[in-house]
């Protein structure tokens, strides 16, 4: 991928021009899509560009376009180690209504407290119209990703996270099309630093939550977890420079954006309060709006509860509180007994799927290109 900052990102300023930066394959292909007379359905909008690409009589230079896009996401980095995202899977699947309760209220409801995310999110009113089902399109691209094998190319997490890819590119075109983007003020709609503050909320920000819940992460679930991460980024199109190396770098790294992107809480707070209204007394929780809030706030902490102004209650808390041993006991059975971690994985992946139903109906999840698809 081409690189857009000279400089590390940890160094002094370095971040500032990722905010000037978007994904130039990605958003090449969108504006050829843009200018010509076709359109693609919402469900096949890679299979459209896959056809385009293979189209004989297109210009060649408009098919270079489409096949560099493709090519390089076929392309497999060096660093890249298949052993590593299928143990990070496995985990994920594990306990996986522990880290997709951590992702979808911790790490998706503090990608908010970073300003220009939701400034684009109010803006495009992508989380304020029909909040339930888009929390839970998010959910279909990360349950997409998490199936074994899934990620190879070709495979359906793979062309998922393609399809998504495209759609931010789509969202990045709309915005800066607009007349009321200041694009020295706010820096490219959907920059690399939003993309990669959002992927390290899936990655930090999901263990940090899954462990205030009282799962125990080894250094080893760590470093596996934050692989399968870092290739899901790279699939997104997030520059390979913005992609650390190891999860104590990730960690870092996901703590300097946070520091520098709060800003101003009002939309952040808006888009909380929308997804807790939303998801009160439904699927998959089927809990009250205090305890969905309560929730949240034992996930993301006390100083992000404060910045999202969350409210607790005694019997919340003690409530959340008596799960932990419970949790605990479950994670020693399942190391200690394969038998016991496969039965927990299957029982993980069907309630996986019940709540992607609930929560999608009979419309799966499109990811349409916005101002592109049909």
């Amino acid at each position: 991928m081409p690189k857009t900052a000279a400089s590390p990102w940890w160094e002094e300023g370095a971040l500032d021009a990722w905010r000037q930066a978007g994904d130039p394959l990605a958003d090449a292909v969108v504006e050829l899509l843009g200018e010509i007379d076709q359109r693609p359905a919402m469900k096949s909008s890679l299979g459209f560009v896959e056809s385009l690409a293979a189209d004989a009589s297109l210009p060649m230079k408009q098919r270079r376009i489409l096949n560099d896009f493709l090519t390089a996401s076929s392309s497999l980095p060096e660093w890249l180690d298949w052993e590593a995202i299928a143990r990070g899977q496995t985990f994920f699947v594990r306990f996986g209504m522990v880290h997709s309760t951590a992702l979808l209220l911790g790490g998706l409801l503090e990608s908010y407290s970073d300003t220009q995310t939701a400034n684009v999110l109010m803006r495009t009113g992508r989380l304020k119209k029909n909040t339930y089902r888009r929390i839970f399109e998010t959910g279909s691209m990360v349950y997409d990703a998490m199936i074994p094998d899934g990620l190879h190319s070709g495979r359906k997490g793979f062309r998922t996270l393609l399809k998504v890819r495209l759609m931010h590119a789509g969202v990045r075109r709309l915005m800066r099309r607009g007349k009321d983007w200041d694009l020295e003020r706010f820096g490219v709609p959907i920059c690399q630093e939003d993309l990669v503050f959002t992927l390290l909320l899936f990655d930090c920000g999901t263990l940090n939550g899954a462990q205030r819940l009282g799962l125990r992460v080894s250094s080893e679930q760590r470093e596996d977890f934050h692989h399968l991460w870092r290739y899901v980024g790279f699939l997104l199109g997030v520059d390979e420079a913005l992609l650390p190396e190891t999860s104590g770098e990730a960690d870092a790294l996901y703590r300097a954006i946070s520091k520098r992107q709060r800003g101003e809480p009002a939309d952040g707070q808006a888009l909380a309060r929308s997804m807790i209204d939303s998801l009160a007394d439904r699927a998959p929780f089927f809990l009250p709006k205090a305890g969905i809030e309560a929730l949240c706030l034992r996930l993301v902490g006390p100083e992000l509860g404060r910045y999202f102004n969350l409210k607790s209650s005694l019997r919340w808390h003690l409530w959340f509180q008596s799960m932990t041993p419970v949790l605990r006991r479950l994670q020693h059975r399942a190391e200690r007994s394969p038998l016991v971690a496969t039965g927990i994985e299957r029982i993980a992946i069907r309630w996986g799927e019940w709540a992607l139903r609930e929560g999608l109906g009979d419309e799966p999840a499109r990811f349409p290109i916005p101002g592109i698809s049909r």
